[in-house]
């Protein structure tokens, strides 16, 4: 392939990655991760197999895009998993131990790769590095299996989040971090949840249920199943500026106000379709 070879492979790479991660966000509101886990393994060990057996041009673009296709996969899908099986108190640790072992695991290929060069030749360790990740997985199995049954249920939770515009675009391990934050609340018909003029201190999603928007006295809208309510007084630092209630039944998800800002601010395009909504709402 000449000089221009390793650039053109490692743009099949990325191109692999770039699909792969685009694919991701139907991760979101999966109960279990297991399956896209085993997957994210399987497709780079199985397209460095193909290049193993076919060393032609197509087949080395095909298996070096496939094997970054399965490795976006296998990060997206192994962080989600972590999220959601970790204790909040110890996610940092967890990950930064994740990010020590990922640094350890590139150093300790580096330097097995020649070795298995110089035992089987090319052919033999590009086989022995994609037989890996499928053998890690199958060893881990059972283990992998046994906590995904035994994590928290927040499928219907994140759903949810994804719904709301401004954390549409954030990725699915972003979405588990929110979803650990969410208080479950139930309200009855008639009962008021915000008042016009008190301060925010929480975000709500409705799950199921309706209610009446007014300002003033004056009803400017009604929300339901799926739409969010209280973003504008956390955002903007000032007093709820409407007063929100059930006219039937409600079952809500609330955030509070440091998870609910962090996400936001803290992801330009979240950021971005929060200000757009907070703008139609204000023009509403």
């Amino acid at each position: 392939m000449g000089s221009a070879g390793a650039g053109l492979l490692n743009a099949a790479f990325g191109a692999g990655a770039v699909a792969a991660g685009a694919g991701t966000v139907l991760l979101i509101g999966r109960r279990r991760l297991v399956r896209p886990l085993y997957v994210g393994m399987a497709v780079p060990g199985a397209a460095l197999l193909l290049l193993a057996v076919d060393i032609s041009r197509p087949a080395a673009f095909a298996a070096i895009a496939g094997a970054g296709a399965g490795q976006a996969l296998l990060n997206v899908a192994g962080r989600t998993f972590l999220q959601r099986i970790t204790p909040e108190a110890t996610l940092g640790r967890v990950f930064g131990l994740l990010e020590g072992v990922w640094y350890g695991g590139q150093g300790l290929g580096a330097l097995a790769v020649p070795l298995l060069i110089g035992v089987g030749g090319t052919r033999a360790a590009v086989i022995g590095v994609g037989l890996t990740l499928p053998l890690a997985g199958a060893f881990a199995l059972r283990t992998l299996r046994a906590l995904d049954a035994a994590g928290p249920d927040r499928s219907a939770a994140v759903a949810l989040l994804h719904y709301y515009p401004p954390f549409a675009l954030i990725r699915p391990p972003g979405l588990e971090t929110l979803a650990a934050s969410l208080i479950h609340v139930a309200v009855s018909s008639g009962d008021v949840v915000i008042r016009q003029g008190e301060p925010g201190d929480r975000f709500y999603l409705i799950e199921s249920g309706t209610t009446v928007v007014t300002i003033d006295g004056v009803e400017v809208r009604r929300l339901g199943a799926g739409e969010g309510f209280g973003e504008i007084a956390l955002l903007r630092d000032r007093p709820r500026s409407a007063t929100v209630t059930a006219t039937s039944p409600l079952t809500l998800w609330a955030l509070g106000r440091e998870p609910f800002v962090l996400a936001v601010t803290g992801h330009a395009p979240a950021s971005r379709a929060a200000d757009e909504l907070i703008t139609k709402l204000a023009g509403a």
